[in-house]
């Protein structure tokens, strides 16, 4: 089904290498978001360990699967619901604080939505979701706070200077991740770009195809002498 957040004359709704390609870049985004999520140590959050009483393990395992489901159920309706995958990809964050933790995958996942968003020329909802990533990027690079990173486990970005705020460190950091919203922003620009002029390559070719050719005009016959 469309994107219903696609104007009817957009590029992706006409694009005649979709199938596979265009409706399952999504699927392939989603997984990989759920694979840094497997990947994702949680030991020393508060809940998530043995330590806890049994209720409050259960309750924090069933926050963090929701959370979790939500990130990449958001990747994967991108494509189908740009709007519902704009909303699900904030329900992390919003359960974040029942868990007392945040995961680095989640990030991930508001990236790649925000790339689907202005591949398919959603406008408004692009820039929601680069505010939402841009936002999170500037809260994780300069307050310190933990978030759980693939394989590592958490990890906070903390200045060398304690007496500084927001110091060289922090502002590499910073960079860092601004820069990969701008990159994801380019790259999903260009390729849309891309696919508009193959587009109309196409349509001017068929449409040459499917001109009639006029018929060859008769030469007049030469009378003979005589």
């Amino acid at each position: 089904m469309a994107n219903p957040d696609q104007k009817p004359t957009d590029p992706a709704d006409a694009d005649p290498r979709g199938g596979a390609v265009r409706w399952g870049a999504p699927l392939v985004l989603a997984a990989a978001v759920g694979m840094l999520l497997v990947a994702t140590p949680w030991w020393g959050v508060d809940g998530l360990d043995e330590t806890s009483s049994p209720w409050l393990v259960d309750l924090e395992r069933l926050v963090l699967g929701l959370a979790n489901f939500a990130a990449v159920a958001a990747v994967a309706l991108s494509r189908y619901r740009l709007g519902v995958a704009c909303v699900v990809a904030t329900v992390p964050w919003v359960l974040s604080p029942l868990l007392g933790a945040v995961a680095w995958a989640w990030w991930a996942a508001v990236l790649a939505v925000l790339g689907i968003a202005v591949l398919d020329g959603a406008r408004r909802l692009s820039l929601a979701m680069a505010a939402l990533a841009v936002t999170l990027a500037v809260v994780y690079c300069t307050s310190g706070m933990y978030w759980q990173v693939p394989i590592v486990g958490a990890v906070n970005l903390y200045s060398r200077e304690p007496d500084r705020w927001l110091d060289e460190t922090r502002l590499i950091y910073l960079a860092f991740y601004l820069g990969a919203v701008g990159a994801v922003v380019l790259l999903a620009a260009v390729l849309r770009r891309r696919r508009a002029a193959r587009l109309r390559s196409i349509a001017a070719t068929r449409g040459a195809a499917a001109a009639p050719i006029p018929p060859a005009a008769e030469s007049p016959e030469v009378a003979g002498p005589g």
